[in-house]
């Protein structure tokens, strides 16, 4: 009756059932009423699902199990919450839409996560689920660039700029870490230690420099 791929069907299947209040019968018909049920699988692993709820409106799902970056590690299921409803992307049984996550299990130590995204069209549900990703990448990039500037910062502020004077004093400026946590989110260096991603960042910087130098002399 269901078509299995690679983004799951089981439980987002189940979550439309239950919030909808919809039933599929074993010839793939949901009651009540009794529509045909429509179920397709998309390029990308995502998957739609078509059913009645009590209402007698056709819902429709988008999922995915694998809504998966760096980024989201150490994210906790109340932060994913709160994006949610800020975007306003929380599932609302007024309206029976709105997007559920699951797999949470997997969030805080993996980065990934599942969803399930409920409205009254394909197209919605979809739009649905891609403004809810870019939400939660989004807020949570953000969260983690400030995280790495503080980590950054606090390291730098350690690294003494010019050359020891007549006492070993060096200057007391302080470098602008903006450069190197632009580089690091670039890398993806989220969980990279301040010593690593400097070390990574000078050396991408000598490179840049050595093959403009190499270039030149072409």
């Amino acid at each position: 009756m269901l078509v299995a791929g690679r983004g799951g069907t089981t439980h987002p299947a189940a979550t439309l059932r239950l919030l909808t209040h919809g039933r599929l019968t074993d010839s793939g018909a949901c009651n009540p009423p009794t529509p045909a049920q429509n179920l397709s699988s998309s390029p990308d692993g995502h998957l739609a699902l078509s059913d009645r709820s009590d209402r007698g409106i056709e819902k429709y799902y988008y999922a995915t199990d694998n809504l998966r970056a760096d980024v989201l590690k150490g994210l906790t299921p109340a932060d994913l919450t709160l994006i949610s409803a800020e975007a306003g992307l929380d599932f609302d049984h007024g309206t029976q839409t709105g997007a559920v996550f699951h797999l949470m299990g997997t969030l805080s130590m993996l980065g990934k996560v599942g969803v399930t995204c409920i409205a009254d069209s394909l197209e919605a549900a979809r739009s649905m689920y891609k403004r809810l990703e870019a939400a939660v990448l989004g807020a949570q990039e953000a969260a983690a660039s400030a995280e790495l500037r503080r980590r950054l910062t606090a390291f730098l502020d350690d690294v003494p700029i010019g050359s020891p004077g007549p006492e070993g004093a060096t200057s007391h400026r302080s470098f602008d870490a903006t450069a190197i946590v632009e580089f690091a989110v670039g890398a993806g260096l989220f969980t990279a230690s301040p010593e690593d991603i400097y070390a990574q960042y000078v050396e991408s910087k000598s490179k840049a420099a050595e093959d403009a130098l190499s270039q030149g002399e072409k």
